[in-house]
């Protein structure tokens, strides 16, 4: 399992569990209300959280999405450190061979 969907696994289960949560209080506070109002309370609060939960979803796919680009940079980053080393040892070397060289051709 990778990084990525163990963390989304987890965050919707946390949600999931918040849902629950959520029914509970909501069925201990629609008990207390009369009928009339328990429909329109139970409906009202129950579309806000769950829009919310979709919120706060897509808030957390950005964070993840958002910590993978940052991966991505810093790989790439890395890579461009090691291109420029093996350039710095290629043009040592290329002056090491020209002073070689240059001793050869004294000699």
């Amino acid at each position: 399992m990778t990084r990525k969907s163990a963390v989304t696994t987890h965050k919707k289960n946390k949600l999931q569990a918040k849902k629950n949560l959520s029914k509970k209080s909501k069925s201990k506070i629609i008990t207390i209300s009369d009928s009339e109002t328990e429909a329109t309370s139970s409906k009202k609060p129950k579309i806000k959280s769950e829009s919310n939960e979709l919120h706060e979803l897509e808030i957390e796919e950005r964070k993840i999405m958002i910590k993978e680009r940052a991966v991505a940079i810093h790989k790439k980053e890395i890579d461009i450190r090691k291109k420029e080393a093996e350039i710095e040892a290629l043009e040592l070397a290329n002056k090491k061979m020209r002073n070689d060289l240059e001793h050869a051709k004294q000699a």
